[in-house]
């Protein structure tokens, strides 16, 4: 089967593979866009995770944890470490520590 346009003939392969390459560009925007929403829902969840275990800590103890790794290894926080950067800086003994989740630029 041949198409015509304005005159001139065009390959019977053409217009399949139009369809399969926009099929495609809509699949992969798809996928990212799921994909971005998953990484939001992530580190939504390690953003309240961190929260939780500070609160935790402060109210078993009555001291805030001192370190990222007090609260992995006393609470078993784990996350990706390639997905996500985790800022934990601690403020002074009796102030609640300054938190940051950042996002891996490399990670998407």
């Amino acid at each position: 089967m041949h198409y015509f346009h304005a005159g001139k003939r065009l390959p019977g392969w053409l217009i399949p593979l139009v369809i399969f390459l926009v099929i495609l560009t809509v699949f992969l925007y798809g996928t990212g866009t799921v994909s971005g929403r998953n990484i939001a829902r992530e580190k939504e969840s390690l953003q309240n995770a961190l929260s939780r275990d500070i609160t935790d800590c402060y109210a078993y103890t009555g001291r805030y944890p001192e370190s990222l790794d007090q609260i992995r290894s006393r609470y078993g926080l784990s996350y990706d470490e390639s997905l996500f950067f985790v800022d934990y800086r601690v403020v002074g003994a009796n102030l609640r520590p300054t938190v940051v989740v950042l996002e891996r630029r490399d990670a998407k």
